[in-house]
C-alpha cells in the first residue's frame, strides 16, 4: 500500500473519515496545485452563495460546504481558488 492509500484509509470512524479524507487528499495533492483565475473563483463563490444545493453555510467569517447537508466540508474561500477542484454536487 502506498503512502497516499495509507493516509486515506486511516481512521475507522466513518463520520471522522468523511471530514478528514478531503483534508488528507488536499495535503497529498498540494505539490501539484494550480490556482484558478479570478473570474472562475468569483463565479464559483457566486454559485455557492446562491445555495441551490443546500450545502452553503456561513460560520463566522468563513463560508463552508456543510457536511451535515452532504457537502464536502471545505472552506469555500480556499476550495474555489484551486483550479482542479470540483463541487461535490457537480454544480461547478
Amino acid at each position: 500500500m502506498n503512502l497516499k492509500d495509507k493516509l486515506l484509509s486511516m481512521g475507522t470512524n466513518p463520520a471522522i473519515a468523511k471530514v478528514t479524507k478531503p483534508i488528507v487528499q488536499g495535503i497529498i495533492d498540494l505539490a501539484s496545485v494550480e490556482l484558478a483565475d479570478i473570474e472562475t473563483i468569483h463565479a464559483r463563490l457566486k454559485t455557492c452563495r446562491k445555495n441551490e444545493c443546500g450545502n452553503y453555510q456561513k460560520k463566522g467569517n468563513n463560508e463552508v460546504c456543510g457536511v451535515e447537508q452532504g457537502g464536502c466540508g471545505c472552506f469555500l474561500s480556499e476550495k474555489t481558488r484551486l483550479k482542479n477542484e470540483t463541487c461535490p454536487k457537480k454544480i461547478w
